[in-house]
C-alpha cells in the first residue's frame, strides 16, 4: 500500500494562476525563504501535517506523509482509492489540479505480523544485486542511487516517536517492510510522464505492488546449515560440509562474503579469486542435502505473499 508520497503541481498545468499570491493564503504557519540575491522567493506552509512549498513556479509536497494527513497515522496504508479521495480532498483546499501533479517519490509499506522477534528474520536476509546492504539500530536497509527497500521495527519506532500504536499491534511483534522509489521514476516505470492520476489506475497500483514484492523475492535468503555425517555420500559432500562448517565459524556467509570484499580491497584478492570464493561459499550454503531453508523464511515468504492477496 502507498505511505509517503512526493509530488510536484508545475505552472504550465494551471492557466492564469499566481501560485504565490493564492496559495499560501490556503496554508498554515507559512515562512518565506529568498534566494538568488533574494530575486526569488518560496513559501513553505502546512496543511494540518501536510508540508507544502510554493514557489512561482510549482507547487510541491515533499518530506511528509501523505498517509498519516489523510489517516491520522502512518501505521496505515493507502489503497488506489484512498490515494484518489485523498487527491480530490486536497485539490480542493488548495483549489488546484493536483491530480495532475507529477509524482516525484513513491513509498510503498505494509505491517507484517510475525512470530518472533524481528531481529531473528533479518538475521535470514542477505545481499540483493545492484543494491548495499546496510544493517540499522532497528532494521535491515538495501539502498542504491534509485530507491531503498527498508525491514524494521514499526511499533518500536512509533514508540520512540509517541505515536500510539493501534490495538491490533500491542504486544505483537510487526515487520514493516517498505519499498522507496526515490528518484527517475519515469525512467524506473517506463513512462513519459507519472502524474497522480497514475497512482489509482488498476494496472498501475497493481504492478508497483507486485514490483513490491518481487523485490524482497529477489534477496537471497540465507539457509540452515546442517551437520550429519549420514549425508556425505562421497567426496563432494565431505568438500561442501567442510566449507559450511568454515562459514558457521566465520559467523555466516554475509560476514564470510564481506571478508572477501576487504581482502579484495587490499589487494590480497584479484577479482578472479574473489568471483571464485564468493562462487564456492555460495554453492556451498545451496546445498540441498546439508542445508534447509529456513523456517523463519518460510514464515516469512508466506506472509509476504497473503499481503498481496488484498492489494486491488
Amino acid at each position: 500500500m502507498y505511505d509517503n508520497l512526493d509530488f510536484s503541481l508545475s505552472r504550465d498545468k494551471v492557466n492564469n494562476i499566481d501560485f504565490l499570491r493564492e496559495v499560501p493564503k490556503r496554508l498554515e504557519r507559512t515562512s518565506e525563504h529568498y534566494f538568488n540575491d533574494n530575486q526569488d522567493v518560496c513559501v513553505t506552509g502546512y496543511l494540518g501535517t501536510l508540508k507544502v512549498v510554493v514557489s512561482n513556479r510549482a507547487v510541491k509536497v515533499k518530506d511528509s506523509s501523505f498517509c498519516k494527513w489523510l489517516l491520522g497515522d502512518n501505521l496505515q496504508g493507502l489503497y488506489r482509492g484512498d490515494v484518489e479521495r485523498g487527491f480530490d480532498k486536497l485539490s480542493d483546499l488548495l483549489c488546484l489540479p493536483m491530480q495532475d501533479a507529477n509524482v516525484t517519490r513513491i513509498d510503498l509499506a505494509q505491517n507484517i505480523l510475525v512470530k518472533h522477534d524481528m531481529g531473528v528474520y533479518l538475521n535470514h536476509l542477505g545481499n540483493l544485486q545492484y543494491y548495499n546492504r546496510l544493517a540499522q539500530n532497528n532494521g535491515l536497509y538495501y539502498q542504491n542511487g534509485n530507491g531503498q527497500l527498508l525491514f524494521y521495527g514499526k511499533v518500536h519506532e512509533s514508540k520512540i516517536k509517541g505515536v500510539p500504536v493501534p490495538e491490533i499491534y500491542k504486544g505483537r511483534n510487526v515487520l514493516r517492510y517498505e519499498r522507496r522509489f526515490k528518484k527517475d521514476l519515469c525512467k524506473q516505470f517506463n513512462m513519459p510522464e507519472l502524474t497522480v492520476k497514475s497512482l489509482y489506475l488498476e494496472d498501475f497500483y497493481v504492478g508497483i505492488m507486485d514490483r513490491w514484492y518481487n523485490d524482497y523475492v529477489r534477496i537471497q535468503k540465507l539457509t540452515d546449515i546442517h551437520f550429519d555425517y549420514t549425508m556425505v555420500k562421497g567426496k563432494r559432500q565431505v568438500y561442501e560440509q567442510s566449507t559450511l562448517y568454515y562459514v558457521q565459524q566465520r559467523g555466516g556467509l554475509l560476514n564470510v562474503l564481506n571478508e572477501i570484499k576487504e581482502a579484495q580491497k587490499k589487494k590480497e584478492l584479484t577479482p578472479k579469486q574473489a568471483n571464485d570464493l564468493r562462487k564456492v561459499y555460495k554453492d556451498a550454503c545451496n546445498s540441498e542435502l546439508l542445508t534447509s531453508k529456513s523456517e523463519l523464511i518460510q514464515e516469512l515468504d508466506c506472509k509476504m505473499k497473503e499481503s498481496l492477496r488484498f492489494y486491488r
